[in-house]
């Protein structure tokens, strides 16, 4: 090999080296850019993105495979995890239509429809799926009848969800399947549909309800609702109603509907010459006159007078300070009188402190009188876990420290 030829070789070499080096670093330097437009080299995809990564394969497959129905059901499950329902429907009825007998189809479309607010369709799916008492078609006929009733009681269709919380709770029933937050959200629903009878005088049906939902819970409130209910039409029951509810749960109660009640059943019972009965309605009358005297304070009164406030939102700490009075709109004089200051987070009580709102036993508080000036300080600590919670004061006055306390005033701090 002579001088000329070695150094040929040598620079064949070095320029080898040297393209081969520039190759080895292309794919470094374009990096970040095949990383952004092929998915397939993300390390971890979020599950949208492999939602949608499935979705581009499915297409692929289907056209391979048209008459595969399993292909549309997947991606009609796919599309309304993504919440496309417009696309999900037309997979499930492409499904429906390759597959006349996909029962899961005829489910999934349904609670697609309900999703559209296309409710009459719906219902006409579900009616087209033949239960034959299959405990799993059992299963997914309550979750549709529940999904249903749920979107109806956003639309307040009151009636209808009703009747179809029912529905889904007689197939959990059926399954032997635990119901306790679904009786809670049907007895919800219930009580606005029948707050809605009652508004639209349909007062029979209304009655009809509130028997019906004490079948699920019997509360207090149901027991004053049938007051309202029976106050004109059959007194005598009403009054059987308002003293259970007031064995329960006075708060309740309009204590000026309880007295006109009985004064009502006091000239009915004196019409009728059962003076009895008057008596008895009278004494009643008079009980109930002194335990309002008293022991009870009525909503109206006392009045909250909010003469200042100031509020600080600092970086951990939520500072609040309210100057207020309370008026006394009664004709008594109160040598004591109890102020209850409850603080909420979120409606759950965080801290409560009682104040003696009369200045003095020498200075009690007089009929159109102001209470003594009362100042509420709070310095709520703010976190990550609280930073957007909601908050606010109740305000509760009794005339004993175990009275009963009555609401008399909200504060809902910024």
């Amino acid at each position: 090999m002579n001088k000329n030829n070695g150094f040929e070789y040598f620079k064949i070499v070095i320029w080898t080296m040297l393209i081969l080096t520039v190759l080895a670093f292309v794919p470094l330097l374009l990096h970040d850019v095949i990383y952004e437009y092929d998915p397939f080299t993300k390390p971890h995809l979020t599950e949208e993105e492999n939602l949608n990564l499935r979705l581009f394969m499915l297409n692929k497959k289907e056209e391979a495979e048209p008459l595969n129905f399993k292909i549309n059901y997947e991606k009609g499950i796919i599309y309304a995890k993504l919440q496309f329902h417009v696309f999900a429907k037309k997979e499930f009825e492409k499904t429906i239509l390759k597959a006349p007998n996909a029962v899961n189809a005829k489910f999934e479309l349904a609670n697609c429809l309900v999703d559209l607010k296309q409710y009459s369709k719906a219902l006409d799916v579900i009616k087209s799926i033949k239960m034959s008492g299959n405990k799993y078609y059992i299963y997914r006929k309550a979750k549709f009848c529940e999904k249903f009733a749920k979107s109806l009681y956003d639309q307040k269709k009151y009636e209808l969800s009703y009747s179809y919380f029912k529905k889904a709770m007689d197939f959990y029933n059926t399954l032997g399947f635990p119901v306790k937050n679904l009786k809670t959200q049907t007895y919800i629903c219930g009580v606005k549909y029948l707050d809605e009878l009652a508004y639209n005088k349909q007062l029979q049906k209304a009655l009809e309800v509130v028997d019906d939902l004490r079948q699920i819970y019997d509360t207090a409130i149901l027991d004053y609702k049938k007051t309202l209910l029976l106050f004109d039409s059959n007194p005598k029951e009403a009054l059987k109603f308002m003293e259970r509810t007031y064995r329960r749960d006075y708060s309740l109660i309009n204590f000026e509907v309880y007295r006109k009640l009985l004064e009502n059943l006091i000239i009915d019972s004196d019409v009728s010459c059962d003076f009895q009965s008057k008596e008895l309605y009278q004494l009643k009358l008079q009980r109930l006159n002194l335990a309002i005297s008293k022991i009870f304070v009525l909503p109206d009164d006392f009045k909250v007078i909010v003469e200042n406030s100031s509020f600080h939102d600092l970086k951990f700490v939520k500072n609040s300070k309210i100057c207020l009075k309370i008026l006394n709109n009664t004709d008594s004089e109160y040598k004591k009188l109890f102020l209850f200051v409850e603080l909420f987070e979120n409606d759950v009580l965080k801290s409560e402190k009682t104040i003696n709102i009369v200045k003095s036993k020498k200075k009690p508080l007089k009929a159109g009188a102001f209470s003594k000036d009362i100042t509420l300080n709070n310095n709520i600590l703010i976190g990550k876990k609280n930073r957007n919670s909601k908050f606010k004061i109740v305000l509760k006055i009794a005339k004993q420290l175990d009275c009963p306390k009555t609401l008399v005033g909200t504060i809902t701090l910024p």
